[in-house]
């Protein structure tokens, strides 16, 4: 599968393109076409920045690590800056525009509150 621009994709063959499920849709900073795009991955980010403020605190060490070969820890002492990073590569990746990354950063962290709010509670001493 192509990427899709108008409902023919980039391989040659018929996407869904505009006419898909985003029709008539418009983007986060208000334009069309070339310019719209979704709320970034980074949602899950967020969501995961968000539950670890909650429960350690915004200053707290975190270290993610991979089985992939040939990877190094990524090592974070306060998870503005894990957010931050995942948004930057992102964007130098061409994946995404910062944009979007942070209003998919921003989806995530309001998912993540409201699951905590109203599934989340204290259990009774």
């Amino acid at each position: 599968m192509g990427v899709t621009a108008g409902g023919t994709s980039a391989s040659g063959g018929r996407g869904r393109g505009l006419a898909g499920p985003g029709a008539g849709l418009t983007s986060i900073g208000g334009g069309s076409g070339a310019t719209w795009g979704w709320p970034a991955s980074g949602g899950a980010t967020g969501a995961v920045a968000e539950t670890i403020q909650r429960i350690f605190g915004s200053r707290t060490h975190v270290v993610f690590t991979s089985s992939v070969a040939g990877t190094v820890p990524h090592e974070y002492f306060q998870t503005d800056s894990m957010v931050e990073e995942v948004i930057n590569a992102r964007v130098y990746g061409g994946m995404h525009y910062r944009t979007s990354g942070v209003h998919g950063v921003r989806l995530g962290r309001q998912t993540a509150e409201w699951v905590a709010e109203h599934y989340f509670r204290r259990l009774k001493d």
